[in-house]
Formats: C-alpha cells, structure tokens, sequence
C-alpha cells in the first residue's frame, strides 16, 4: 500500500490553518461585540480588529495557495492587503 506522505503534510497544514481561523474569529466576534457595546472607551480595538482579520484572511489564502486553488488564494491575498491598509489607516487615526 503506498501511502502519499505530501496528502498526509497538506490535510495537517489545513487542520492548523483552520483551528488557527476559529481562534481568530472568536477573538474578533468577541473584540467587535466589546467595541460596539461602549465605543468611546474601547475604539483603540478596531486597528486590532482589523489586525486580526488581515492574519485570518492571510492564512486562508496560504492555505489555498497550498492548495490546489490559486485563484480563490490571489482573490483572498487582495482582500488581505485591503485589511492590512485598513488597519494602518484606523491605527493612524485612532492613535493620533
């Protein structure tokens, strides 16, 4: 039986990306519930928010690049650039 040890590599390298994401999802919901319920005290959150969904979408679009879908993982790098200059632009303004 031959046993095709770079399937084995790439389903475990999935499993870590995608616990990686429902850790980071979590964090979010929870940092966008908290920012929302009282947003004067807790504004310097949504650079850190949109921190963390700049990393999450990075992983997803490894995990396609990885993959066989290199199509969905550019798509989903663009998205991860657009989160990122968000981030900075938000930091600039909230930590002015």
């Amino acid at each position: 039986m031959y046993i095709d040890l770079s399937q084995k590599k790439h389903t475990r390298n999935n499993l870590i990306i995608e616990i990686i994401n429902v850790i980071l999802g979590i964090a979010i919901i929870t940092l966008a519930i908290l920012t929302f319920l009282n947003t004067e005290e807790y504004a310097f959150l949504f650079p850190v928010i949109f921190l963390l969904g700049a990393i999450m979408n990075g992983a997803t679009a490894l995990k396609d690049f990885l993959g066989s879908n290199r199509g969905m993982g550019i798509v989903v790098s663009i998205v991860t650039l657009l989160f990122f200059v968000i981030f900075i632009a938000s930091a600039v303004v909230i930590w002015r």
